[in-house]
């Protein structure tokens, strides 16, 4: 339990830490990849409306303490947490918001504003489908949408880490190391939860 805890704690400071230094930090040196003037673009930008910026990091660092933290429960008791389905769907609409309002000037461009609506809705749609299932009674079949839902949560963990390393690729733009590396991490993160669904817990159910 402990070493989940741990595991989450770790994921959601490093999102609010990434988050602060790329708009609030001053000598921040995680986004020393990033273009001096699309820093300072993104910081007029966050200064103008901070609210909606912090109002996406918060609640996504706290989908991500307690999808992460609440993974054995979920795993074990078939539990989902309601205050975990809450958070993520405010993450999802909130990146959705931002990545609006930020629009072609957000990293990954304006291809990014149409990712983070699909992104969004195909969130929002698993909290649902979990949220109904445990309701009506199918705590397997929430259960396993829950899992998917926090594989989803858990996408900044693994995609934040990967985009200076996409950047050294000498073909590849800094709009395009971003989109890649969340991409990757969504891909990663999906099959990770198909393999857990199938291969572990419904083999363990037969």
């Amino acid at each position: 339990m402990i070493v989940w805890r741990w595991g989450a704690a770790f994921g959601a400071l490093l999102v609010v830490y990434v988050f602060a230094g790329r708009f609030v930090l001053p000598g921040d040196l995680w986004h020393g990849w990033l273009p001096v003037e699309s820093r300072e673009s993104e910081r007029l930008q966050f200064a103008s409306n901070p609210v909606l910026y912090w109002s996406y990091a918060l609640s996504a660092a706290a989908a991500i303490w307690l999808g992460f933290s609440g993974l054995a429960s979920i795993v074990r008791q078939g539990r989902v947490s309601g205050g975990f389905l809450a958070a993520s769907s405010l993450a999802a609409v909130a990146g959705i918001g931002l990545a609006t309002y930020q629009r072609d000037n957000a990293l990954g461009g304006l291809t990014a504003v149409f990712y983070w609506w699909s992104f969004g809705a195909i969130w929002i749609f698993t909290n649902l489908v979990s949220a109904v299932a445990v309701r009506h009674g199918s705590p397997l079949v929430g259960r396993d949408w829950a899992l998917y839902s926090v594989g989803l949560s858990l996408v900044p963990v693994s995609a934040l880490p990967q985009m200076p390393l996409w950047v050294l690729l000498d073909s590849m733009t800094v709009d395009e190391a971003a989109l890649t590396a969340f991409i990757a991490s969504f891909a990663a993160h999906y099959v990770i939860a198909q393999y857990l669904i199938l291969e572990v817990l419904d083999r363990k159910s037969t």
